[in-house]
């Protein structure tokens, strides 16, 4: 599985996530070998606009916002918990037909 975040919910991991793919949103280039790094949401953008592969946005706040207009699903885990508040930061954006009943 892809993973995408912002430079601040990176250093908040324990490290690498095992069998993950890790992509960071940052000016900063200062990151192991391992993640890929984009300077901006366009240039993700313009990798990634055609590729036939999930991409699980994982925060901070500024980083869900940038993806609130191109999301295609939204998976609430219970381990986002810490990150409720940047949730709750745009939640009136998130249209609700994202959500599967």
């Amino acid at each position: 599985n892809t993973i995408l975040m912002g430079r601040k919910t990176f250093e908040s991991l324990p490290g690498l996530l095992k069998d993950r793919k890790h992509i960071v949103l940052s000016k900063s280039n200062d990151f192991p070998n391992e993640v890929i790094v984009y300077s901006s949401f366009d240039d993700f953008m313009n990798d990634y606009k055609n590729r036939e592969e999930d991409v699980y946005v994982i925060g901070g706040g500024s980083i869900y916002k940038l993806f609130i207009d191109v999301y295609q699903k939204i998976h609430v885990m219970n381990f986002l918990l810490k990150n409720l508040q940047a949730l709750k930061n745009f939640q009136q954006k998130i249209p609700l037909t994202l959500f599967k009943h």
